[in-house]
């Protein structure tokens, strides 16, 4: 769900989108021991939006490994014990 105060989370690099999470986590957990339902769904929705440009990230990196191993040999350097 996109949060319209957010601005653009594809900007930021890999390790302030990590530090955003955190320290949206941490947020998240004290409007939980305040029980403010409103502040609950607010930050929930940015900490959401943010997780999943993490994993659009990730899978993308996966992506290119994957590519990358394709045209290699993965077992040329493994002993033949036949």
């Amino acid at each position: 769900m996109y949060h319209p105060l957010l601005g653009d989370v594809t900007e930021l690099t890999d390790g302030e989108l990590q530090q955003k999470i955190t320290e949206l986590t941490k947020k998240l957990n004290q409007a939980h021991r305040f029980g403010n339902a409103a502040l609950i769904r607010q930050v929930g929705m940015v900490l959401d939006e943010m997780t999943q440009e993490r994993m659009r990230r990730d899978r993308e990196h996966l992506k290119k490994l994957a590519e990358q191993s394709d045209g290699e040999d993965k077992f040329k350097d493994s002993i033949d014990i036949s």
